[in-house]
């Protein structure tokens, strides 16, 4: 799935903001698989900032709600693994902070990566950042929408106060008026300015529907993504460090050469540390106990919600038995009004709520039977507030003769069905409908 050719192209130098003040250049993968600029290189190996072509990531959201800063990390692994098509083994994760609930975590294929470091390693240099495109923050603070056009989608990131809060997956091409409808249902406020990098060069017209929704908006175009032009790049969200300082497929400089030579001084004299070896080996067996207990309370937690759902279901089916079996319920609203219904009176609708209130739509030959039927509802002492809505003669229901059409409302002595207080607040049917 991942396995498309790769290549890099060299870019000029910029300077990284370290204490070593070394010198590195910018590239980003491209799909034709060779390499370029690499080869520009000054006689001092230097880093390389390594920026991955749009459409590679995956994205996801996660809530951290009542999580302390040490159980986030465990968190976002377990659901990592839940969440993502592959093993987590297979991609480089890191993450970013939406809000104070809220976690965005990406996934970068490994694959891809450890191809893309051993070019760099062949260089003579190493990987020294890597960064995703998607996650570069605009310029300013302002919210703003930006749409990255590959061959796979269209990508629509929605920014707010350099915060990537959202983002949207649409079809190739330029968007129609109804996904730009429902970008700007995703937006929290409306965008002051409009980015988009894509391929094509004639798309004004198609892009004219963006006008018209956010008219405000300033709409700026540009071809594919380039890190020259970018002046922010030391700020473009998630690092993935801890892919970059992994020592496997590191290019071997001088440095690194003087470090090997003292690691195997240092092993000669290996032989007095074996206690502390066997105690840091102790540290990190209760470090990982520690992660396993983590996840344990995370999966612990889980089991209580399920808990809390069964406890809710069962309350909700003892109401239901004490409404159908213990109160009054819809059996016996049946039958007073079986009892009480004229010859001459069909009754087509019920319509009971469950505090307790109801309306009865029917047809009846006569006026006369319908206070008829008025009476003798009135003389049931489960029925209170009894009241005729509205009565009204219909000549198409039985040919020449024209028949009445009524509605009656009423309040039963006691509702129906009391749910607990707790699950009041949950979105539910306030009714039942019962054909006749």
């Amino acid at each position: 799935m991942f396995n498309w050719p790769i290549k890099f192209v060299g870019v000029e130098k910029f300077k990284w903001p370290t204490k070593t003040d070394k010198l590195g250049v910018h590239c980003r993968l491209d799909e034709a698989g060779e390499v370029f600029g690499l080869d520009h290189l000054s006689d001092s190996p230097a880093s390389v900032c390594l920026h991955l072509p749009p459409g590679l990531c995956l994205f996801r959201r996660f809530a951290v709600t009542g999580l302390s800063a040490k159980e986030i990390e465990p968190a976002l692994m377990l659901w990592a693994e839940e969440s993502l098509p592959e093993p987590t083994g297979n991609y480089a994760l890191d993450s970013w902070v939406i809000s104070p609930a809220i976690r965005g975590l990406v996934a970068v294929p490994r694959i891809l990566l450890d191809q893309a470091r051993q070019k760099i390693n062949e260089a003579g240099t190493s990987l020294g950042m890597l960064r995703v495109p998607e996650l570069l923050p605009p310029t300013d603070s302002q919210p703003t929408v930006i749409f990255w056009a590959t061959p796979e989608n269209l990508l629509a990131c929605f920014w707010d106060q350099q915060v990537l809060y959202e983002w949207q997956s649409f079809p190739p091409g330029p968007p129609s008026h109804a996904m730009l409808e429902q970008a700007d249902a995703i937006c929290k406020v409306a965008p002051a300015c409009l980015h988009r990098y894509e391929t094509a060069t004639d798309t004004d017209k198609p892009w004219s529907e963006a006008r018209s929704i956010w008219p405000h908006a300033n709409v700026i175009t540009t071809g594919p993504f380039d890190p020259t032009a970018q002046q922010h790049l030391q700020d473009a969200g998630p690092e993935f460090r801890s892919y970059v300082h992994e020592s496997e497929g590191h290019a071997m400089t001088g440095g690194d050469k003087m470090r090997l030579g003292l690691a195997v001084a240092g092993a000669c004299l290996a032989g007095l540390f074996l206690f502390h070896s066997d105690i840091s080996y102790r540290e990190r067996q209760v470090k990982q106990m520690r992660h396993q207990v983590s996840l344990l309370k995370i999966k612990a937690n889980r089991s209580e919600k399920l808990a809390a759902r069964s406890g809710r279901t069962l309350r909700q089916v003892r109401e239901l038995r004490a409404m159908t079996i213990e109160r009054n319920g819809i059996m016996k609203v049946l039958q007073i009004l079986g009892e009480s219904l004229p010859p001459r009176v069909k009754i087509e609708t019920i319509s009971v709520e469950r505090n307790g209130t109801a309306a009865l739509d029917g047809i009846a030959e006569t006026e006369v039977d319908i206070s008829a039927f008025l009476r003798r509802l009135r003389g049931s002492p489960l029925v209170h507030d009894l009241s005729l809505s509205f009565s009204q003669k219909d000549t198409q229901l039985k040919g020449d003769q024209a028949l009445v059409r009524f509605r009656l409302e009423a309040r039963w002595a006691h509702p129906l069905l009391t749910l607990p207080e707790t699950e009041q607040a949950a979105p539910r049917r306030t009714g039942t409908e019962i054909e006749t």
